[in-house]
C-alpha cells in the first residue's frame, strides 16, 4: 500500500510498528545528563548529505528507521522514515538551534533527537584543524574529551566528561569500514549511556554516492 493512501489511524499504526516490545521510553533527551551539543549547521564538515539505515535499542525497546539528511549551507534537515515511506519526524537545525517537526508522539521526538545525536557524534564532530592526524587523537569538545583512533576506515571514538571519574560511563563508537568486493558498506555502532540508547548505523549513500 502506498503511504499516500494511509488514513491517519493507519499511519499511526504503521509508525507505531516501528517499535518492538514497546515498554515506554523513560529517558528524556532534554535532561541535562543527556546532552545534544551539535556542530553549528553552517560549520558542518562533509558529508552533509547522507542516507543511513539505523537500529536503536533503548529501555527494552527497539526501533528501526532510515535517516536522510540534507539542507542548505546555513541549515540542516534530518528526516526519519519508517516502513511504507511514513515520515516519522523532521529535525531542523539552524546554527545550534534545534526543532523537531511532525513527530507523532513524544517517543518519536526523543528518537528524532537521538538520531541527530548519533549523526553529530559519529560523523560531524571532527578534530580541530591544528591537530595532527595520527593513530590516537585527543581533543576537547564542549565539556567533553574526545579520543579518536582510526585506521583503514575502521577504528573507535570515545567521549568522556571533564572532571568525571575515570571509571564512569562514556559514549563509545566503533567504526567498521566497507568490505571490498561485497555489498557491505560502512557500519557504525554507538553506545550512549548518558541518553540510554545503543544504535547501529549502516551507511547507504553519501553525497550521492551509493555504498
Amino acid at each position: 500500500m502506498a503511504s499516500g493512501s494511509l488514513s491517519r489511524p493507519g499511519l499511526l499504526a504503521a509508525a507505531a510498528s516501528l517499535f518492538v516490545s514497546c515498554t515506554g521510553v523513560s529517558w528524556s533527551i532534554r535532561n541535562p545528563g543527556c546532552p545534544v551539543v551539535p556542530i553549528s549547521s553552517s560549520d558542518l564538515p562533509g558529508p552533509r548529505q547522507l542516507r543511513a539505515r539505523m537500529q536503536f535499542t533503548m529501555s527494552g525497546d527497539e526501533a528501526y528507521l532510515e535517516a536522510v539528511t540534507g539542507g542548505t549551507p546555513d541549515d540542516l534537515v534530518v528526516v526519519g522514515i519508517a516502513q511504507y515511506g511514513v515520515r516519522l519526524f523532521a529535525v531542523h537545525q539552524r546554527g545550534r538551534e534545534i526543532s523537531v517537526e511532525g513527530a507523532l508522539s513524544r517517543r518519536f521526538e526523543h528518537l528524532a533527537l537521538w538520531t541527530l545525536d548519533v549523526l553529530h557524534r559519529a560523523f560531524w564532530i571532527q578534530p580541530p584543524p591544528d591537530i595532527e592526524p595520527g593513530a590516537v587523537v585527543n581533543w576537547d569538545w564542549e565539556n567533553e574529551r574526545v579520543t579518536d583512533v582510526r585506521e583503514g576506515g575502521g577504528g573507535w571514538r570515545e567521549f568522556t566528561r571533564h572532571g568525571s571519574d575515570p571509571a564512569s560511563a562514556r559514549v563509545v563508537i566503533r567504526y567498521t569500514a566497507a568490505t571490498a568486493g561485497t555489498s557491505a558498506g560502512p557500519r557504525v555502532e554507538i553506545y550512549n549511556p548518558w541518553c540510554g540508547y545503543e544504535a547501529v548505523v549502516a551507511v547507504l549513500e553519501v553525497e550521492g554516492a551509493r555504498r
